[in-house]
């Protein structure tokens, strides 16, 4: 028996084009726009076909929280994700790494990372499966996130391989996000957007942590960091809703 292709399990079927053209589809020119270019996107990146179907079926664009909403309210969820990830670091780091290993602890942090993030941010995200399609995005997301990070800073080592992992995974952040919302027209903005509060939170966490030092320094690090990357996680759930909505709109109306 054959396995019938992913973009038809997911509707994208032979001869739609000829579908859409009848009376008894009812599709309007503006949803044939946005599925077609929904299956040239797919084309190209197999893994957001099932997060672009996903992120159809549960949208709901008319309940998007303000900007102001947004950002305070992913700065202090996220704060405390970093709080509690920053106090396993504090207070058990070396247990970590003496049980865990060295990539076990960071692969801990990461998941807690994850899970907490996604959870805390998950409000902030409209649509009726907002919190498992969102989990599996934010998940994605901070993994590109964490995965470009530690593969620059294990490479320079120091401030330099800070930053250029600090940047390049905030650029692969915005592109996720952006692809996974279709938001595709705000991948700049997300990009620039999350590249200056995660720098932000990151060193200016690293500054007060290095002033400080202890188990204190390391929870003012992750308080700092939280509530800058929080902020940006916020402002860019924001940006990535609006814009969908714009563009749903847009294309109806065409």
């Amino acid at each position: 028996m054959e396995t019938a292709p992913l973009c038809v399990l997911l509707g994208f079927r032979p001869g739609l084009s000829r579908d859409l053209g009848n009376p008894a589809t009812r599709l309007t020119r503006g949803a044939q726009a946005r599925l077609e270019q929904e299956k040239r996107y797919c084309a190209i990146l197999p893994f957001f076909q099932l997060v672009i179907s996903m992120n159809r079926d549960s949208t709901d664009v008319g309940r998007v929280p303000s900007l102001t909403y947004s950002l305070w309210f992913g700065a202090l969820g996220f704060c405390l994700a970093a709080l509690l990830v920053f106090a396993t670091v504090a207070f058990a780091e070396h247990w970590m790494f003496r049980h865990l290993g060295f990539y076990g602890a960071y692969a801990t942090w990461t998941v807690l990372f994850i899970l907490v993030g996604g959870l805390v941010l998950s409000p902030l995200v409209t649509g009726r499966r907002r919190s498992g399609w969102f989990q599996l995005v934010f998940g994605t997301a901070f993994l590109a996130y964490a995965v470009a990070w530690m593969a620059a800073y294990f490479t320079l080592r120091g401030s330099t391989g800070e930053w250029i992992g600090s940047l390049a995974g905030s650029v692969l952040m915005g592109l996720v996000l952006a692809v996974a919302f279709d938001a595709r027209q705000t991948t700049l903005k997300l990009i620039v957007l999350l590249c200056i509060t995660n720098c932000a939170g990151y060193f200016l966490g690293a500054a007060l942590f290095y002033s400080i030092r202890g188990s204190i320094g390391m929870l003012l690090y992750g308080l700092v960091y939280g509530l800058f990357m929080g902020a940006g996680l916020g402002m860019a759930l924001y940006l990535c809703q609006v814009q969908r909505g714009q563009a749903a709109g847009a294309l109806g109306n065409r």
